[in-house]
This record gives structure tokens, C-alpha cells and sequence, in this order.
């Protein structure tokens, strides 16, 4: 496998995986997966990639066309703005967020009241803790059109 799986962009993938391939194109960067779950939902059938060596899940769903939309990384190896955060303390989590937020207003949408799940609304991103350490980081698509899907939901 040659494919950098490394970095999270939120909103945008893991490296060299992007939101919206396709299964076949995953499995052409990363290989088979580990295990497949599969399963029916009321929109329709949703299949999880598990890849256990890479720690790293990910989610396609019927109803998206079977595009690639969720991914979901325990790694160690993985990092965040060049910062390996997996296993990070809550505190240092808030302190990266509060930097970035300086930065990038889509940050500053972060809710940190639980102890055990930071959301980034704007990114679509959440950081679970075990134990006030990070342990896993999952995060979905951000396309241009979400925030006008949700002011037409509103009229």
C-alpha cells in the first residue's frame, strides 16, 4: 500500500482518501478490508469497512450512491495539523481546537461540555475520549451545499 492515510482533513478525508469515492477505488489505495459489515437501514443498506491493522473504519451508504461517507481512525499514526492526536489528553485536544479556531472560524463551533465527545459542528467531526485521552476521531463530508440544505429544511 502506497496511499498516505495519515493526516485528517476534516470535512475532506484521510490523506489520500477523499469523501465520495467509491468501495472499489478504497480497496485500489488501501486493499481488502478486514471485515465487512453490512447491514439495512430505513434509507436503505449501509456497508462499514473495517480495516483492523490500519485501525481505521469506514462507512458507505445505498443511499449516498455507495460514495464514501464516514471514516472513523484509532491510529496512533494519525494526525491533525501535523499533530499525532490519538491518545492526546482532553486538555491538550481543547488547547489544538482553541488554536485552529484562531485561525478558521469552522472551529469555533466546537462543543466541549461533554467529557467524553468534542463535536465540530461546522466540520462534522468528533473526537471521543476513554479515560480523558482521545481515542477515537471520526468525521463526515463537509460539502459547499450543506448550509443551504439546512436554511431550505427551515422555510
Amino acid at each position: 500500500m502506497n496511499a498516505d492515510i495519515k493526516e485528517i482533513l476534516p470535512g475532506e478525508g484521510l490523506g489520500d482518501i477523499t469523501f465520495g469515492i467509491f468501495r472499489e477505488e478504497l480497496q485500489e489505495l488501501i486493499g481488502a478490508p478486514s471485515e465487512i459489515q453490512k447491514e439495512q437501514t430505513p434509507d436503505g443498506k449501509v456497508e462499514h469497512y473495517h480495516y483492523d491493522e490500519l485501525e481505521l473504519s469506514v462507512t458507505f451508504e445505498e443511499a449516498d450512491n455507495w460514495e464514501l461517507g464516514t471514516i472513523s481512525t484509532t491510529s496512533r499514526l494519525s494526525t491533525l495539523e501535523g499533530e499525532n492526536v490519538i491518545a492526546m489528553s482532553r486538555d491538550n485536544v481543547v488547547e489544538l481546537i482553541d488554536e485552529l479556531a484562531e485561525e478558521d472560524e469552522a472551529w469555533e463551533s466546537a462543543d466541549v461540555e461533554d467529557d467524553n465527545l468534542i463535536t465540530i459542528e461546522d466540520l462534522n467531526l468528533n473526537f471521543w475520549f476513554d479515560k480523558g485521552r482521545l481515542s477515537e476521531v471520526q468525521w463526515f463530508p463537509v460539502w459547499e451545499d450543506d448550509d443551504d440544505d439546512d436554511d431550505e429544511s427551515d422555510d
